[in-house]
């Protein structure tokens, strides 16, 4: 009889974890912390935002694998390509070009 009312209490229990939403909720409330003082809250907040990345390589290592590589994706497609350095600028620089009264 008591393991009945255990495991009817432990459905119940689980049921209203998952319509109350708390990681959600808490995920929220840390983004809100997020910007600001670098006071407890914003500490707490980057534990919260650690505890959740961890859960979603742990849960779903596939979907962040993914999600990562299409960030890079985008990322490097932002990205300009970078400057050339010229050795010869000082020889090609031509002293003509400037305001200089004719």
């Amino acid at each position: 009889m008591t393991a009945a009312i255990s495991a009817t209490l432990a459905a119940v229990a689980a049921y209203w974890a998952g319509r109350v939403r708390l990681g959600r909720r808490l995920l929220e409330w840390a983004e809100d912390r997020n910007e600001g003082s670098h006071g407890p809250g914003w500490w707490a907040a980057q534990g919260v935002g650690l505890a959740a990345v961890a859960w979603m390589i742990t849960v779903h290592p596939r979907r962040s694998a993914a999600n990562r590589r299409s960030w890079q994706e985008a990322c490097n497609a932002r990205r300009s390509p970078a400057p050339q350095f010229d050795s010869g600028w000082a020889a090609k620089r031509d002293t003509t070009t400037r305001d200089e009264p004719r």
